[in-house]
């Protein structure tokens, strides 16, 4: 796992068990996707610095100047070098060199694993809440994108607050108890 500094959702998702990841998929359901694609990105610009800081040791070990012809694109290598390793992140399929010779190669490779594990699971999730009935969609889809707070829904369905929580909570563990089920590699 990457360190960064405090306790990143990423790495507590590292650390949760089946029921804590669905929990952290719950309370930040709106964001998630966002955390997967900003953590990728940030381990592209980790490996793409590796490799740069690499290069740049390499010339200095040779004491010299390398010329170089005047048509290279420094720019455009680094797009779609950053293309090849960001697709190799997404895709958990480092076969074609992206992280050879780097010192880091197994901590990158386990960080990858996790950001697909992560996304994965979002999408199971996504189609737990397909097995909902149109009412339980109706305010706990609302409330886990951050639309609807317990009040707004209590006015919205005529019940009352203590209700609202109630029913929120009931429709999150029928969603938990089937995901951590999966989690587990259990049939449900």
């Amino acid at each position: 796992m990457i360190k960064s500094y405090g306790d990143s959702i990423v790495n507590r998702y590292a650390k949760a068990d089946a029921s804590g990841r669905v929990d952290i998929i719950c309370s930040h359901y709106a964001v998630f996707i966002g955390i997967i694609e900003s953590s990728v990105d940030g381990l592209v610009f980790l490996i793409e610095d590796e490799k740069i800081n690499a290069r740049r040791a390499e010339k200095l070990a040779l004491g010299v100047r390398v010329q170089t012809s005047g048509h290279s694109d420094p720019t455009g290598n680094t797009v779609a070098g950053e293309d090849e390793i960001r697709r190799a992140i997404i895709e958990c399929d480092f076969s074609g060199g992206v992280l050879e010779e780097s010192s880091r190669r197994n901590e990158f490779i386990k960080e990858a694993y996790l950001l697909d594990d992560m996304r994965r699971h979002y999408f199971l999730f996504n189609k737990q809440l397909s097995r909902l009935s149109d009412k339980e969609k109706s305010y706990f889809v609302p409330y886990l994108k951050g639309n609807k707070g317990y009040i707004d829904m209590a006015n919205e369905l005529g019940v009352e607050v203590d209700t609202a929580v109630q029913m929120v909570h009931r429709t999150k563990m029928k969603i938990k108890s089937q995901m951590v089920s999966y989690l587990e590699g259990k049939i449900a």
